[in-house]
């Protein structure tokens, strides 16, 4: 069918018209704030590609002035090479100099994931994730740097870990094991190292210290009523202290990671170890024949102040000189 030549036109001027204005604006159009926007994203790309790729390491004056854009510009190329450890690891880096430890974790996990038998990026992910997690092992944690030493056995950093992690845990032997073997380590090399092996001898002496004060401690099994179980969610937290009977602030607590519970029980020790007050002790308790009680709960904020719906148990009464105890969880708070 024809088209009326009104419609038509008007057609060609709707189409054309953009383009033409375009056109000028490209030709005549001032723009040089454009220009200088694409070529300041281009300089701070290269600075971010530099960066990650160890060519640099530092940025210079200019690309720090906006930071924000920097930051961005790294993480978009980690992403559009997200195959490359060495990148994410730098990544992490940067996460690390800017406290976001959760973020640079997950930077270093990808990583190990990529690089798992990159020495460096093991220790790295395995550092970082035992100090963000208070100093205890956990699985992940554990496997890492004993794979770390299957391929290296004279590793150090690894070591002092494994010992550091093993103390946290009250596996004072096996800590000491750690030591032991880090000390032989240390002094086989050439050179003086009296200070590096007075500093181990020194730690070896606080965990034989750590190990006479949880000795003289008490033994917690927290058991979680099984119909209870299913209230339990992956970000609780589980408060377990020894306090008198009467109330006031605990002689001993811990606040542990809701996955110290495996299969409904938890085994958790209380010791002088865990004071919140130096005058405030379980041996001061027990020489003065205070009458005690152990408590357990589950958190679901984290407070240390009981809250709705929040699970617990009864305060279980123990003499002075008891050593064991258990505890269940077998009640929600109103």
């Amino acid at each position: 069918p024809m088209v009326a030549p009104g419609i038509k036109s008007r057609l060609i001027v709707m189409v054309w018209v953009p383009v033409l204005a375009a056109m000028a604006y490209l030709l005549i159009g001032n723009r040089t704030p454009v220009f200088e926007l694409w070529t300041s994203e281009d300089k701070v790309g290269q600075v971010a590609d530099d960066l990650l790729t160890g060519k640099i390491d530092q940025p210079p004056a200019w690309a720090i002035e906006d930071g924000r854009q920097l930051i961005s510009a790294m993480q978009t190329n980690v992403y559009r090479h997200a195959d490359d450890p060495d990148r994410w690891m730098r990544l992490s880096e940067l996460f690390l100099s800017l406290e976001a430890t959760p973020s640079a974790i997950e930077a270093l996990s990808r990583a190990y994931r990529l690089s798992p038998e990159n020495e460096e990026i093991a220790t790295s992910y395995a550092q970082i994730s035992f100090f963000a997690n208070e100093g205890r092992l956990d699985a992940n944690i554990r496997r890492v740097l004993q794979d770390v030493l299957v391929d290296n056995p004279q590793h150090e950093g690894a070591q002092m870990l494994m010992a550091m992690g093993e103390a946290r845990s009250n596996n004072f032997d096996e800590a000491q094991g750690w030591i032991s073997r880090l000390r032989n380590s240390i002094a086989a090399k050439p050179g003086d190292h009296s200070r590096a092996l007075a500093s181990l001898d020194e730690l070896s002496a606080n965990i034989n210290a750590q190990k006479a004060q949880v000795a003289q401690g008490v033994d917690v099994t927290v058991v979680v009523n099984s119909s209870l179980l299913p209230l339990v969610k992956e970000d609780d937290v589980l408060f377990v202290a020894i306090r008198d009977v009467n109330g006031g602030p605990p002689f001993a607590a811990k606040r542990l990671p809701i996955s110290v519970i495996k299969q409904g029980e938890a085994n958790i020790s209380l010791s002088d170890l865990d004071a919140m007050m130096p005058e405030r002790t379980l041996a001061s308790a027990r020489e003065q024949k205070t009458q005690l009680a152990v408590i357990a709960r589950i958190s679901h904020s984290g407070n240390a102040v009981a809250e709705s719906g929040d699970l617990s148990g009864n305060p279980v009464v123990i003499s002075s000189d008891q050593n064991q105890v258990n505890v269940e969880i077998n009640q929600q708070v109103p």
